[in-house]
Formats: C-alpha cells, structure tokens, sequence
C-alpha cells in the first residue's frame, strides 16, 4: 500500500465530507491519447504482477492500461495510473487558511506583524471547506512565503496537513461522455425534488439541471475549461472511500 497526493476543490472536498462524492474523474498521464482521443481503443491492463517490457520504468507491481489505434497503422499506448491501484491511499490537498502563527515571538494573528519564517514553530490552519482548524509543525522545507492570513491553495497544501484520506476502491478508464447517471451522482451532484420533478445542481452552483449528467457535465467544465466537456477525452474513473490516517504517515 502506498499514498499519493490528490488535490480537490473546496466545492469537491465539502461533497466527500457530506458523503456525496466517491468517485473522481482525472485527466493526468492521458495528455498523448487525448490530443485524438477518437482514434484509439482501450485494449485492457495487465496483471499486476506483470512487467510491459523488461526496459520499461514505472511502478513495479503496478498495472499497466494499454491503448491501441483503431485503424491505419497500428500504434500502441501504455500507462500505469498515477492513482496507484486498489488498495492504495490518497491524501487529500485542499484550500485552507493560516490563521495563527507560533515562534519564538510569540503567538502571531492576523492582521498582526510578519513573522519571519526561521522562527516559526507551528502554524494553525483553517481548512476553507468547513472551517476545522488543525494544528501543523513548519519546517523549513516548507513554504518560506507566510503569514496570518494567507491562504494557501489546495496545490501548496503541505503532506503534513492532510486530514482526509480516501482508500482507492476501483480503478477504470472510460471516455467521459460514457459517464451514467449513477456515477453522476457520485462525482457529487446533488438531487432536489420539486413540485415539477426533481432537479440537479452541483455545490454552490445553484443552477438546476433536468438531469444529474447535465450537472456534471457543468460542474466538469467549470473545473477543466468552456469545451473540456465537448473534447470527449479518457479520463480515469478512481472510486474511492472514506479511510484512517495510515500508521507513519507523513512522519
């Protein structure tokens, strides 16, 4: 078992605490396949005690997902997910906020004098999805830009500040538009029933949708970009469930 980073939305980490979202949709490692997504297949994976080639690098006792062109000359695609596979844990990186800065100063506020980075002992945080505030150590690996106040991007969320962990339960590739209407709803949709029907949203979008791939569908082009939805590109399909913090993590 290993972990790996994986970054979410605010919107996206309040559907996982809610319990909405158990499956995610990603793009990474397709960039070759998707600049002419239709012109390939998906063949399979191998076992995953199986080596592609005995030159090739990647993860050893990891899958390989192999593609091949449909028609002309024949050419072939392999990748392992940078997902891991079943079993593996991902560790949340989410938007938070410092809001307290301990050195050797003293407690810092915000609002309050920078602290010079040397001097920080621990920084008190506040995750932006559902204000938990949680209690870090700082070293000096660590961003040397801070202060009360800053918030730090989900992408700059540092290992030992994770506090959600998701056990990966299923591993897939699929073109997105393949998406059914019950994965929509695991990507997070949210389902409200009307006087005229139920209606399909997504967060803190309010707009209502008469079906919950609709919604997705929104929800898709607000995170990846106006026409990501009509490119129709493979993306992994990682479902994935609510875990512990592993033993040693991040220690």
């Amino acid at each position: 078992m290993k972990t790996r980073p994986i970054s979410f939305s605010t919107e996206m980490v309040q559907a996982i605490l809610l319990k909405r979202k158990k499956i995610t949709r990603r793009l990474n490692a397709f960039a070759t396949i998707n600049e002419f997504p239709d012109i390939w297949k998906f063949i399979g994976k191998t076992p995953e005690h199986e080596v592609w080639h005995p030159t090739d690098k990647g993860m050893i006792g990891y899958p390989w997902f192999e593609f091949h062109t449909i028609s002309g000359a024949s050419k072939t695609f392999i990748v392992q997910c940078p997902y891991g596979k079943i079993g593996d844990i991902l560790w949340v990186k989410e938007t938070a906020k410092i809001v307290g800065i301990h050195g050797i100063t003293g407690f810092h506020l915000e609002g309050q004098p920078p602290v010079g980075w040397k001097s920080i002992d621990t920084v008190h945080l506040e995750f932006v999805a559902d204000k938990e505030t949680k209690i870090i150590r700082w070293s000096d690996k660590l961003s040397k830009n801070i202060d009360c106040g800053k918030t730090l991007s989900s992408r700059f969320m540092p290992k030992v500040a994770a506090r959600i962990f998701l056990k990966v339960t299923d591993i897939r590739v699929e073109r997105l538009q393949n998406i059914s209407e019950g994965d929509s709803m695991k990507e997070g949709v949210i389902k409200v029933d009307r006087n005229f029907g139920s209606s399909f949203f997504h967060g803190n979008i309010k707009e209502f949708f008469a079906a919950p791939i609709e919604a997705f569908k929104d929800l898709w082009c607000v995170i990846n970009g106006i026409g990501s939805w009509d490119a129709n590109p493979w993306v992994w399909v990682i479902s994935f469930e609510r875990c512990e913090k592993p033993e040693g993590f991040a220690l």
